[in-house]
């Protein structure tokens, strides 16, 4: 198991919130990390976790990539659309008529 190489690198190894790292600060438990107290309470300042682009359930309840849905081939999209109760061909003729009448 290697160091941690500075605060951020052990924020996002043992997945440690702002909260936690500001009280391991205030306990001058990351010294060892940081160098001094008060550094270490600077560092901790300018940490930010990543957040992920999509929500993790959001991801999940789709069940399928959009680099999936391209491989699938133009046809995936109608198919999607009519599973889903929408219609996706263009409009006709007599319907455009109807309307601008």
């Amino acid at each position: 198991m290697r160091a941690f190489a500075n605060i951020a690198d052990l924020a996002e190894r043992a997945v440690l919130d702002r909260r936690d790292l500001e009280a391991l600060a205030a306990a001058d438990a990351l010294a060892g990390v940081a160098g001094h107290r008060h550094r270490a309470v600077w560092q901790v300042t300018g940490v930010e976790r990543a957040l992920p682009l999509l929500p993790a359930e959001t991801a999940a309840d789709e069940g399928h990539s959009a680099a999936a849905r391209a491989a699938r081939g133009p046809g995936y999209r109608a198919a999607d659309y009519r599973q889903h109760g929408v219609d996706a061909a263009p409009p006709s003729a007599a319907l455009l008529a109807r309307e601008a009448a």
